[in-house]
């Protein structure tokens, strides 16, 4: 179960490493 959660975090990360990238993308070209 634990595995599971960890898993979870780590995609979890990612997706959130993928959105700060999209929103400095839209921040560069709102500036």
């Amino acid at each position: 179960m634990i595995i599971v959660l960890e898993a979870h975090l780590s995609c979890l990360r990612a997706d959130q490493g993928q959105l700060n990238k999209l929103l400095e993308k839209e921040r560069q070209r709102a500036a």
